[in-house]
């Protein structure tokens, strides 16, 4: 779901886009999140290519944390459960 006030000081809502999810580390979600907002809130949207090509340059050149890197699962429930199970 993608939703937006159309007010340039509100942010876009986006729920349940794929690689939105928590188990994705941070850096892909917030790649995400700029190409999603630009689509949304421009009206040339055939710029969003410089965007993309920002995030790739980024990632060749390493200006990145290395912590957002990172990919994440919670168990939904105890491994001492899981056990049982």
């Amino acid at each position: 779901m993608l939703a937006w006030t159309g007010k340039p000081e509100d942010k876009p809502i986006l729920k349940n886009l794929d690689g939105m999810s928590r188990k994705y580390p941070i850096w892909i979600k917030q790649q995400i999140e700029k190409v999603a907002t630009y689509l949304i809130t421009k009206s040339n949207v055939d710029d969003v290519i410089s965007v993309i090509k920002q995030a790739f340059e980024d990632l060749d050149y390493g200006r990145f944390e290395v912590k957002d890197m990172q990919f994440t699962e919670q168990l939904d429930k105890s491994p001492q459960m899981l056990s049982r199970i």
